[in-house]
């Protein structure tokens, strides 16, 4: 609750009782975790040993909270380094794939960031985020073709939430300007 409230201060009491109670019980591993855990809350650079050890913790049951660490996380070049690290190992996991992607296309690294979004879709074509990000991509990489097809794909997936469709309407009035002749676009249009 403390770290996706933001609530630093808590977080770091809970974090110290937590490693306290990890060497009472000679758990080396858990408070080492509590520790490197902790420079991310902190923002402190990450050594490559240091980095080596975050991903020989990162595990199924803890990925979320290494995201949402992550996202926080100013270290852009060490973060990516982590999140290409553990790429292999959590490759069919959308979650790390759409964060992945945006701290990939927040770095200008979009022709990665493209690849690393279209697997997030391939394996769940219902996360908006996924569809958004790269629609972004495509418009900054001046591919808006793509997007039609992307377009397409999500008004289908997401029928039946008005939030989505509006925001769908949106991109394509964006759109518009940017393809080539209307008939490309005639069939989203509604």
């Amino acid at each position: 609750v403390a770290l996706v409230g933001k609530h630093g201060d808590s977080l770091n009491y809970f974090m110290e009782k937590l490693c306290d109670l990890s060497d009472k019980k000679r758990n080396e591993k858990n408070c080492s975790e509590f520790k490197l855990i902790r420079a991310l809350i902190d923002n402190q650079p990450i050594t490559a040993d240091r980095r080596d050890d975050i991903i020989k913790l990162v595990h199924k049951d803890n990925i979320d909270v290494i995201l949402e660490l992550l996202n926080r996380y100013r270290y852009d070049r060490i973060k990516i380094q982590i999140l290409q690290d553990l790429y292999d190992s959590f490759h069919t996991n959308t979650k790390f794939l759409v964060t992945y992607g945006k701290v990939l296309g927040n770095n200008n690294y979009l022709s990665d960031a493209e690849r690393v979004f279209e697997a997030s879709l391939e394996l769940e074509d219902r996360d908006p985020s996924a569809v958004f990000y790269l629609a972004s991509i495509y418009l900054s990489k001046n591919n808006p073709e793509k997007i039609i097809p992307l377009i397409q794909n999500a008004e289908n997936s997401f029928s039946g939430i008005s939030e989505i469709q509006n925001k769908l309407h949106q991109l394509k009035q964006k759109v518009l300007p940017y393809i080539k002749t209307v008939e490309e676009f005639e069939p989203i249009q509604q």
